[in-house]
């Protein structure tokens, strides 16, 4: 964890847990250039919903597939923009336990959003097929985005 910090300070970066639409890379390479993907976690106690856009919600003895990705601070602006913070999303703070490419795994401070409320809403093909590409980006079950469409539409 140490060589990662003081990496990290000298670039100024920090870590994105993404688990919607900007789980896929491509997408996420047009609005922000400068992300990289950097590994996987499970975000515990937490899960994926829609409230037509990608949400995710406490849960206790749940979990959501986030990527994760190091991000600039002009990164993170670019997302602020895209997520609609501070109106749509806030954000939220959290440790999870990474795995990191060709790294043990390890404790991570990281960023998300989470939706200010909403109804649950299912989202449209357009829009569930840019996080289905994400999951396989990824490499995550697909099942758990099943689930998620299946609890909005309920």
């Amino acid at each position: 964890m140490l060589g990662i910090a003081l990496a990290d300070l000298k670039m100024r970066t920090f870590y994105y847990l993404a688990y919607g639409s900007n789980l896929n890379r491509a997408h996420m390479a047009q609005r922000c250039g400068a992300a990289q993907p950097v590994g996987w976690c499970l975000l515990q106690d937490w899960q994926l919903c829609f409230r037509y856009w990608a949400d995710v919600q406490p849960a206790p003895g749940c979990h959501v597939y986030g990527g994760l990705y190091r991000i600039t601070p002009g990164c993170e602006k670019a997302l602020d923009l895209y997520e609609e913070f501070p109106s749509l999303y806030d954000k939220r703070y959290t440790t999870v336990e990474a795995h990191l490419y060709e790294q043990p795994i390890q404790p991570l401070p990281v960023m998300f959003y989470c939706m200010r409320g909403g109804a649950y809403q299912a989202p449209d093909a357009a829009y569930l097929a840019e996080i289905t590409q994400g999951m396989i980006d990824f490499n995550f079950p697909l099942d758990a985005l099943q689930r998620a469409a299946g609890l909005s539409l309920s």
